[in-house]
C-alpha cells in the first residue's frame, strides 16, 4: 500500500505496516502532523472518502491512501471568513424581520435570537484560535465579545415583544456590525503580518545562502596568505551572521518557528542559535587578537556546522556542502 500527501508537506510520512489497522495508522499520522501544527483535512482510500470504507480493516487491504493536511493558521483564517459571512447574513436579514415584526412568527424571531447566540459562540472560538495559532490578540474583539455576552444574558430573560425588538434593532445590530468591521480589520492585519513573515523568512534564507559562499572564501583567503582580502570579506561574514541572529529573533517573535517546527526541532533551533551567538563572540575575539588561524578554525569548525544545522531545520530547498 502507498500513502501519498497531496500537498507540500515538511514531514517524511512513514508507510504503514500491512497488518496495521487503517484507523490506528491515521491516528498516529494525525499525532505526527500535530507536532508541526497541522491536521488531517481529508482522506481518500482507493479513491473513496474515509466514510465509505471500513477503517477497522488492515492497511494491507488497500492500495493507496491520499491525505490532505492543513495548518491551524489556514483553518483560523477560514473561520474568520465564515464568521464574517455569518455576521453579514444577520445584518441583511435583520431589517426584513424588523420591518414586518408584527407579522413574524415566534419561530422566526426565535431563529434570529438563536443566531445571535451562535455568532457569539463562533466568535469566542475564532478569537481563541487567533490568539493560539496566529499569535495575535485584538482588544477590540475582546471588548465586543463582552458586549455579546451581555446581549446573550438579556435574551435569556423573558421580555416583552417591544423590548426584544429594541434589543435586536439596536444592541444586536451594533454587535454584529462591530464584529464584522473588526474581523475585516483583523484579516487585513494578518495579511500584512503574513507578508512580513514571508519577507523575513526569505531574508533569512538569503543570508544563509550568501554565507555559504562568503564564509569558505574568507577561510581560503586567510589560509592562502591573502590576509587583507580575508579580513575584508570577514567583515561581510560577521554582518551576515548578526543578520541571521536578528532573522531568527524576528521569526520567533512572530510565531513562525512554532508554526513550522515541531517541539524537538524548536529546541535544536534554540541550541544552534545560542551556539552561533557564542561562535560570533569568539570570532570577534580572534579578530581582535589578530589570529587568522583561530579565525579560520572558528569559521570552519564551529560556525559553518551551526549554519548547516539551521539550514536543515528550515528545510531550505537548495543545499550546500
Amino acid at each position: 500500500m502507498q500513502v501519498v500527501m497531496t500537498e507540500n508537506q515538511p514531514l517524511e510520512i512513514e508507510q504503514p505496516e500491512a497488518e496495521q489497522q487503517l484507523a490506528d495508522y491515521l491516528t498516529g499520522l494525525g499525532e505526527q502532523l500535530n507536532k508541526v501544527n497541522r491536521f488531517i483535512y481529508e482522506v481518500r482510500v482507493d479513491g473513496q472518502s474515509l466514510s465509505e470504507v471500513d477503517s477497522s480493516e488492515t492497511c494491507g487491504e488497500f492500495d493507496k491512501i491520499e491525505i490532505k493536511s492543513r495548518t491551524y493558521e489556514d483553518m483560523t483564517i477560514d473561520s474568520i471568513g465564515h464568521l464574517g459571512e455569518y455576521c453579514q447574513s444577520f445584518l441583511v436579514r435583520l431589517p426584513q424581520v424588523l420591518e414586518d415584526w408584527d407579522e413574524k412568527s415566534a419561530e422566526e424571531i426565535e431563529q434570529l435570537t438563536d443566531q445571535v447566540e451562535e455568532a457569539l459562540e463562533m466568535a469566542n472560538n475564532v478569537v481563541r484560535s487567533i490568539h493560539e495559532f496566529l499569535n495575535f490578540s485584538s482588544p477590540k474583539l475582546t471588548d465586543l465579545l463582552e458586549d455579546g455576552v451581555k446581549i446573550k444574558q438579556q435574551l435569556a430573560v423573558e421580555q416583552s415583544e417591544a423590548e426584544l425588538q429594541a434589543l435586536l434593532a439596536q444592541q444586536a445590530k451594533q454587535f454584529f456590525s462591530g464584529l464584522l468591521e473588526n474581523l475585516r480589520e483583523t484579516i487585513d492585519h494578518l495579511s500584512r503580518e503574513k507578508q512580513k513573515l514571508n519577507d523575513d523568512q526569505k531574508d533569512f534564507e538569503k543570508n544563509i545562502k550568501e554565507l555559504f559562499v562568503t564564509l569558505p572564501q574568507t577561510v581560503d583567503d586567510l589560509q592562502s596568505g591573502r590576509v587583507s582580502e580575508g579580513y575584508s570579506s570577514l567583515e561581510r561574514v560577521i554582518i551576515g551572521l548578526e543578520s541571521i541572529l536578528n532573522n531568527i529573533k524576528k521569526l520567533d517573535d512572530n510565531g513562525l518557528l512554532k508554526l513550522n517546527l515541531p517541539p524537538e526541532q524548536q529546541v535544536e533551533m534554540i541550541k544552534s542559535h545560542r551556539e552561533l551567538n557564542t561562535g560570533i563572540e569568539e570570532l570577534q575575539m580572534a579578530v581582535k587578537e589578530k589570529d587568522p588561524i583561530m579565525v579560520c578554525d572558528i569559521l570552519e569548525y564551529e560556525i559553518l556546522p551551526y549554519l548547516r544545522d539551521l539550514e536543515e531545520l528550515f528545510n531550505f530547498s537548495e543545499k550546500h556542502e
